[in-house]
């Protein structure tokens, strides 16, 4: 009973992060540019950033308020907090988080990380390219990308925003699945890139199975790490309260 239960709340917590802002009075036509313009800037992981032991008393802050709205007494803010973090931690993608986690569901969770040894992402707007920087420093690709068209993600209610590069020798950053988050509505943007355009449309299968990257600008600042770090409180962890009261 108690895995069953961790499953369920392991994939409202999935479905709730990886679901998108999207404006329902936008213009279809228009929005895929306005969004590229939107991510016009540098991104670098989202998650080692916010979970850095020096935004600690941030997160604390943030699930005390959290806990107070709840109506909830007795909560275990350590391990609501630890079980958020675990979550966004996943370490292996594919068929081997499939493999895994089929074995011991208890164990899934998220790698949110940028993949091919990326650690830079730079969109330009104006020239409608992305560029990808690796972790020696290095320009590892950069290529012209235009719009593709929508996909809807197997596992999730959001939509993505399918982006190809023009070239044929792209690999594995031949697609760019972006969602509609952005640093103005968000405070950070999560996507996935690859070589196959029908596994980037599922969470839960397939070689980027469990895989969701996550980002934000690179020129960070603390206000932003504060308001990104509130808002997943405010999203996520509201929902989960209850499930960390502890006894009197």
């Amino acid at each position: 009973m108690k895995k069953l239960f961790y499953i369920a709340v392991v994939t409202m917590l999935v479905l709730s992060v990886f679901t998108g802002c999207s404006d329902e009075n936008a213009d279809e036509t228009d929005f895929p540019s306005e969004l590229f313009v939107a991510l016009d800037g540098s991104y670098v992981e989202l998650f080692p950033v916010i979970f850095d032991d020096a935004y600690d008393d941030v997160w604390s802050s943030c699930i005390a308020d959290v806990i107070q709205a709840s109506g909830y007494e007795n909560v275990d803010a350590d391990s609501l907090l630890a079980y958020y973090v675990s979550q966004m931690s996943g370490e292996v993608i594919g068929e081997e988080a499939v493999s895994a986690y089929t074995e011991n569901s208890s164990s899934a969770a998220f790698n949110c990380d940028f993949q091919n040894d990326i650690t830079t992402l730079i969109f330009d707007a104006d020239n409608m390219s992305i560029t990808g920087i690796d972790d020696s420093g290095e320009r590892a690709f950069s290529y012209t990308y235009s719009y593709y068209g929508e996909s809807s993600i197997t596992g999730s209610a959001g939509t993505r925003y399918v982006y190809a590069a023009e070239s044929d020798d792209a690999g594995e950053f031949k697609y760019f699945s972006m969602s509609d988050n952005t640093m103005d509505t968000t405070y950070h943007i999560e996507f996935s890139y690859g070589s196959d355009l029908d596994a980037l449309s599922t969470l839960y299968s397939g070689k980027y199975a469990y895989w969701c990257a996550s980002g934000i600008a690179a020129d960070y600042d603390d206000d932003l790490v504060k308001d990104v770090i509130k808002l997943f409180c405010e999203e996520n962890l509201y929902y989960y309260v209850s499930y960390f009261v502890t006894a009197e």
